[in-house]
């Protein structure tokens, strides 16, 4: 990576990947960011939906049910258990396992809250557990009516429209009414802007 311009930080790869590239530097660091959110199988807690949001089914309950669920209630007929797929929204509402806008009548949160062990899920022989998080958003989806969604490469993207915010002053383009957005549904304190001269440490892959 090189300092040729403040605006850009400049890549150099091995060898045999040897296509150099450029990238601005504030993508660089959302891209940096993105790499760094734990996952679920990572064993940390994605952070949970603001309450007065729409739960999203691609990010985050699809995550749950495949780190939890699917390998036993998924597509693989061979791993199928109790002939229930919760991968199939019609399946899992015919076997009773979601009922659409009634966790309490959802088997599927029946077994994950019965203190029961033959009957609780994930099984304690999957040495899976999950967090009161993670229930809490597989409830909300229900409740909101267990919609299930395409996966995000067969979905056309939309142009979100630009959050309207007070906070004004810390807005000077579109990515920062983003930004400033979700900082406010986290809580986190807006602080001053950057020093503009301050650049990304240089980081150097395959070189010695």
């Amino acid at each position: 990576m090189s300092r040729k311009n403040p605006e850009f930080l400049e890549f150099e790869f091995p060898l045999w990947m040897r296509l150099p590239f450029r990238v601005p530097g504030r993508l660089f660091i959302v891209l940096l960011s993105s790499m760094l959110v734990p996952s679920e199988s990572s064993g940390l807690c994605l952070p949970t939906p603001p309450l007065q949001e729409e739960i999203d089914f691609n990010r985050d309950v699809k995550p749950i049910l495949s780190e939890n669920c699917f390998f036993c209630h998924g597509q693989d007929e061979k791993n199928r258990m109790a002939d229930l797929r919760l991968d199939d929204r019609s399946s899992a509402i015919h076997t009773g396992a979601i009922k659409p806008q009634s966790a309490n009548e959802s088997e599927l949160m029946n077994r994950i809250l019965t203190e029961d062990s033959d009957l609780k899920m994930p099984p304690a022989k999957s040495h899976r557990v999950l967090t009161p998080a993670q229930v809490d958003i597989l409830k909300r989806w229900i409740e909101q009516g267990a919609k299930y969604d395409q996966h995000w490469t067969f979905v056309a993207p939309q142009r979100p429209s630009v959050p309207q915010l007070d906070e004004s002053i810390w807005i000077k383009n579109p990515i920062d009414a983003f930004v400033v957005k979700k900082m406010k549904e986290v809580d986190a304190v807006i602080g001053g802007e950057g020093n503009g001269g301050v650049i990304v440490p240089d980081f150097h892959y395959g070189r010695d």
